[in-house]
């Protein structure tokens, strides 16, 4: 069966009346042909073709209510995950807020030397390694204290430090202030 006859056999079938449409499908492979050249065009194989011709007429019909009821769905369910995501971003910035509030907060009680507790780094004890006492002597101390509340560190009632921002995120707190004295006193 050639195009001109599969066309006929779709219009009586009221399916199309476009050649185009037919080529398409072709093209798609959603009927079976075989391209002989482009001078003779296709060979349609018949069963493939009525086979079409049935899940166009019972499968895929066209009834404008259910598009439109599938429109509105689909328009739905859009809406319904944009007011999702902006409220996960809502969500999203509000943690972010009071994380940064609360972070403001904590900063301004320990410049009012209010902590949790005090880290103190003795020049004399047997424990400190050797490059923290040159450090200290660099400083000039024998002792110096970090109040700690949060995730900060205040040296001595003088520098602010952000301890959270320290290297070496996996050993203590003592160690990583130890640390950023030996970098200082460089």
């Amino acid at each position: 069966m050639n195009t001109t006859q599969a066309l006929k056999r779709l219009e009586q079938a009221g399916v199309t009346s476009s050649l185009q449409m037919l080529r398409r499908w072709l093209r798609q492979g959603k009927i079976e042909a075989v391209l002989l050249s482009k001078k003779e065009g296709y060979q349609i194989n018949e069963q493939s073709l009525e086979e079409f011709i049935v899940r166009k007429q019972f499968f895929d019909t066209e009834d404008p209510l259910q598009h439109q009821l599938a429109y509105k769905q689909g328009y739905q369910a859009g809406v319904l995950a944009g007011r999702k995501e902006a409220t996960q971003q809502a969500l999203e910035k509000r943690e972010m807020m009071i994380a940064h509030e609360l972070k403001e907060y904590q900063k301004n009680l320990i410049l009012k030397h209010c902590y949790e507790e005090t880290i103190e780094i003795n020049y004399f004890d047997n424990k400190i390694p050797l490059k923290v006492q040159r450090a200290l002597d660099r400083f000039g101390f024998r002792t110096v204290q970090f109040g700690i509340l949060g995730q900060f560190a205040l040296f001595e009632g003088v520098d602010l430090i952000e301890w959270t921002d320290l290297p070496y995120p996996n050993r203590t707190l003592r160690k990583r202030l130890e640390n950023w004295l030996v970098e200082q006193g460089k």
